[in-house]
């Protein structure tokens, strides 16, 4: 019930701004308002229905309507900011009379041109930008005996619009960087498992051996898509899920991993507390928590933990939400200190919904522990 009303909620919202778009736009079809109406409702319409078709039956059509749908989504973004500019230009025309002037003097056609190419170019520059991850390097101190590098990737959402050159790019990234432990940080899958068995989405990727074993953790995505599977579907390479348990890496240091935050509210159960997790982990060896949502900040530096990693924030994606993923956390992408505890924050190696990136550049993260000096 509370999945339903989430997504009731969130269909209710998508639907409101797309009808205060349409109102606004509409005025400037001209004689081709009937034929605008129905592409445009069309479009607004191809992404969920596409994730409907997709959990009937995987297609073609369900891929192309998810396609189109995804890149809809984004925009939408820049229809609706650009459209909510307008009305503020609208606004001031009543106050500034000159203005008002200057905007009579355009005809509907090329408003509505120059209105397509605004909201287009951030979309284009977003596509090119998300199939262009990048390999991010830094050097940590610990209590290792030699150096152990180790790569982080997280949100690659695997899946319908994860395109293949993606994909091989992130893989020859992961490649470049030599890691002796690999690490998922969880949204390695999408949603649904299908499409990606279906096209073998990811396989050579998910095939890579580090020498010190393959890790990952559940993200709120594989809980969205059904975690067992998905779970399934990982180990099938190999990989090692950690779901609130921890291990030890050639004696020498704690991997812990936690269940995703969301799992409860997805069938998953409650997870474990920090503390439920590390209370019998060895106190002679340095412990990095792997944690797909970067929340209990506090709570881990009371742990005693020296490195936590994290991805699900995107950086939010899509200029401008990143300032929201802002105010939600306390750290949206990058590095925070918080006593003897270091956090690093991924905005992530893929995409989730539309395929593009504006407000960051995707990365796989390449962390060297280096042995503290004595």
């Amino acid at each position: 019930m509370a999945f339903f009303v989430f997504f009731s909620i969130v269909l209710l919202i998508y639907g409101l701004i797309n009808y205060y778009i349409y109102r606004r736009i509409i005025p400037l079809a001209g004689d081709w308002k009937t034929t605008f109406s129905i592409l445009f409702w069309l479009l607004v319409l191809m992404y969920p229905a596409g994730r409907i078709l997709e959990k009937q039956a995987v297609s073609f059509l369900s891929d192309f309507m998810i396609w189109v749908g995804a890149f809809w989504l984004a925009i939408m973004l820049y229809a609706l900011l650009w459209v909510l500019i307008s009305d503020f230009y609208r606004l001031l025309g009543l106050l500034i009379p000159g203005l008002k002037n200057l905007s009579k003097a355009l005809s509907p056609e090329l408003k509505l041109i120059i209105s397509g190419v605004i909201v287009l170019l951030p979309v284009i520059v977003g596509y090119i930008n998300a199939n262009h991850p990048r390999l991010v390097h830094f050097e940590v101190p610990a209590r290792v005996e030699k150096k152990l590098r180790l790569t982080f990737l997280s949100d690659i959402h695997l899946g319908t619009t994860a395109s293949k050159v993606k994909i091989e790019r992130i893989k020859a990234l992961v490649e470049k960087s030599r890691p002796d432990l690999l690490i998922y940080g969880g949204d390695v899958l999408d949603e649904d498992v299908s499409p990606v068995e279906r096209k073998k989405i990811g396989y050579d990727l998910l095939s890579y051996k580090a020498p010190l074993g393959v890790y990952a953790v559940t993200g709120n995505h594989e809980y969205i898509g059904g975690a067992p599977h998905a779970v399934s579907f990982l180990k099938s390479f190999g990989i090692v899920v950690l779901q609130d348990e921890w291990v030890i890496i050639d004696s020498s240091l704690i991997i812990a991993g936690s269940k995703d935050k969301d799992g409860a509210r997805f069938g998953g159960g409650n997870r474990k507390t920090v503390h439920e997790l590390l209370s019998n982990v060895p106190s002679d060896l340095p412990v990095l928590l792997v944690d797909h949502q970067p929340f209990d900040i506090d709570e881990k530096a009371q742990a005693n933990i020296f490195l936590n990693l994290s991805g699900h924030t995107h950086h939010g994606q899509l200029w401008p939400l990143n300032l929201i993923t802002r105010a939600i956390y306390e750290q949206s992408h990058g590095w925070l200190e918080r006593g003897t505890s270091l956090y690093y924050v991924s905005c992530g190696a893929g995409t989730w919904g539309p395929p593009l990136r504006t407000s960051s550049r995707p990365e796989v993260i390449v962390i060297d522990l280096i042995p503290q000096s004595k």
